[in-house]
């Protein structure tokens, strides 16, 4: 019996992946942070263990935990554990940026590293969960962007590294689907430059994951990832993380800027002009009307011909 560790396994994505895999006949050893929180899955041969991946002590915990359930052969490693937070950067306190960025990249990492031995000892195979959002980047989602990229640079990086060992590695790339990750991710900012932005914002992103469809696909495209002979790079799932794909290959960049300016509402945004910039404004005006310069301002942009002084 094939066996896998799966992360972020409580709901959402690692749910459905635990479920789908056990069915299939895996042995699943699933990674939730409250094991007395998670509703009792369903189908197949499934052991619950506890981890918290922005933990190094408690990935050293499952990882041992997962070598004596599989007698040390690791068939696949699925690290789906991720959060998000929704806000302009500016407005984001660090303390929430590091959470994400601990989360989604370095949790990822120090899973994956915790049970390499035992994925090269049965020539295994790693399937990093990404998102559309490692395609393109999306205003008010700055460091779930940030965190997503750094997962497809790294997990390209280290399929490179692997493949001579026999570990083949595979990201997955879903558009949005219904996990409840934006339901349940904190709403940043809403005051001072922002204050109008954070609130279409954040209507957005909710009204998307409201939207979205079931998420049986991405679990189906993990089995996929892990059952042919030969796994690609990267698997994209449902049709906004292809288009978004093809857009992103084909289209110039201000299309394609008009494009996720448009679906994420930020072009509706007016932000209100600052009493600074107007006196910026007037001392360009005065500096021009002055002799040093003659120009004009058009659009907000200073256009002058300079002569030399005494003419």
């Amino acid at each position: 019996m094939p066996s896998a560790f799966v992360t972020g396994a409580s709901r959402g994505f690692g749910r459905l992946i635990v479920e789908r895999l056990a069915a299939a006949g895996w042995h699943v050893v699933a990674g939730v942070r409250d094991p007395a929180a998670t509703v009792p899955y369903t189908a197949g041969s499934v052991d619950v263990v506890p981890v918290d991946v922005t933990s190094p002590a408690e990935i050293a915990a499952a990882a041992a935990a997962v070598e004596r359930a599989t007698g040390g052969w690791l068939d696949a490693v699925v690290p789906n554990a991720g959060v998000a937070v929704v806000g302009a950067f500016e407005e984001t306190p660090p303390e929430d940026v590091r959470r994400v960025l601990e989360t989604n990249v370095l949790g990822v990492m120090e899973t994956v590293r915790a049970v390499l031995p035992q994925l090269r000892r049965a020539h295994g195979r790693v399937v990093l969960i990404s998102s559309d959002c490692g395609i393109a980047g999306a205003p008010g989602l700055s460091a779930y962007v940030a965190s997503k990229f750094a997962v497809e640079g790294w997990g390209e990086a280290l399929a490179y590294e692997l493949e001579p060992l026999g570990v083949a590695v595979s990201i997955i790339q879903p558009g949005p689907f219904a996990t409840g990750i934006w339901s349940a991710a904190p709403i940043r900012g809403g005051e001072g430059a922002y204050a109008s932005l954070t609130p279409i914002l954040a209507a957005g992103w909710r009204a998307a994951g409201e939207r979205a469809a079931p998420a049986d696909p991405v679990a189906d495209t993990v089995l996929r990832a892990l059952s042919v002979r030969r796994p690609r790079l990267r698997y994209r799932v449902g049709r906004d993380a292809r288009l978004m794909a093809a857009a992103r290959r084909l289209l110039p960049s201000t299309v394609m800027r008009a494009h996720v300016r448009r679906v994420s509402g930020i072009g509706r945004w007016r932000p209100s002009r600052s009493n600074g910039r107007r006196r910026h404004r007037a001392r360009a005006r005065g500096r021009l009307r002055g002799g040093v310069g003659r120009g004009r301002l058009r659009r907000g942009r200073v256009r002058c011909r300079w002569w030399p002084r005494g003419r």
